[in-house]
């Protein structure tokens, strides 16, 4: 059949002009696809993207001790977070936080309270947690709360923060414990009494005492993470 007459042919100018209207969408469908697609990660986490990442924290265990120390001496407990308790789907530990509160608890005589010296340590060599990171020692001057804390969950903070170039999988598995956190955590208090002083000390009226004791909080913390795409949440 002549060019002609194909073109008298309806069926055949129907699929020329099929062929002639894809060639010239078929550059401009791919590039739109391309613009609007996050890239592929090959490694299998999911598309790369920006993410906006926030962590939800719980206490998901917590237990309390007194503590008593003589002036000059030293007192210990020991905390366990064992394997048997089990950490909640969907959530990792992320650090363990002990607190040391007292206040002036003992002392007799006319002059005004001095509050005493409070040094804590905190020994984890029985638990498994991140190589650093830590809080273990503490000295407390002036009464009232201070803290220790273990870290279990590598450079976790609990701050949120924006990422960018990267799959929502590797921020999961960035934030993982790894099992970590269980164990025992040795709590050691050392006490040095302040006596305060008065006009004719030391005479039988000036402030005396023989210690202190320490509240002492374990507490286990977990959390939750979340991650929107920054798109989204615009």
């Amino acid at each position: 059949m002549s060019l002609s007459a194909k073109f008298q042919d309806q069926a055949f100018v129907t699929n020329l002009v099929v062929i002639v209207v894809f060639a010239a969408m078929f550059p401009a469908y791919f590039g739109y696809v391309s613009s609007n697609t996050d890239t592929i990660d090959p490694s299998g986490y999911g598309p790369v993207g920006a993410f906006n990442v926030s962590f939800t924290e719980s206490a998901l265990h917590s237990q309390e001790e007194v503590l008593w120390a003589d002036d000059g001496e030293s007192d210990e407990f020991t905390f366990s977070f064992p394997e048997e308790m089990e950490v909640p789907d969907g959530s990792e530990l992320g650090y363990v936080l002990i607190t040391l509160t007292y206040a002036e608890s003992d002392e007799g005589g006319q002059w005004q309270d001095q509050c005493d010296d409070v040094d804590g340590a905190l020994d984890i060599s029985l638990a498994d947690t991140s190589e650093d990171g830590h809080t273990l020692a503490v000295s407390g001057t002036d009464c009232g709360s201070y803290t220790m804390m273990a870290l279990l969950t590598d450079n976790y903070s609990g701050a949120n923060y924006s990422a960018d170039n990267i799959s929502r999988g590797e921020i999961i598995e960035m934030w993982q414990d790894n099992g970590k956190g269980h164990g025992d955590y040795s709590v050691t208090i050392t006490v040095s009494t302040n006596t305060g002083s008065g006009p004719f000390d030391p005479f039988i009226a000036s402030n005396n005492e023989d210690g202190e004791e320490v509240y002492v909080k374990f507490e286990v913390f977990a959390y939750e993470i979340l991650v929107e795409s920054a798109e989204a949440s615009e």
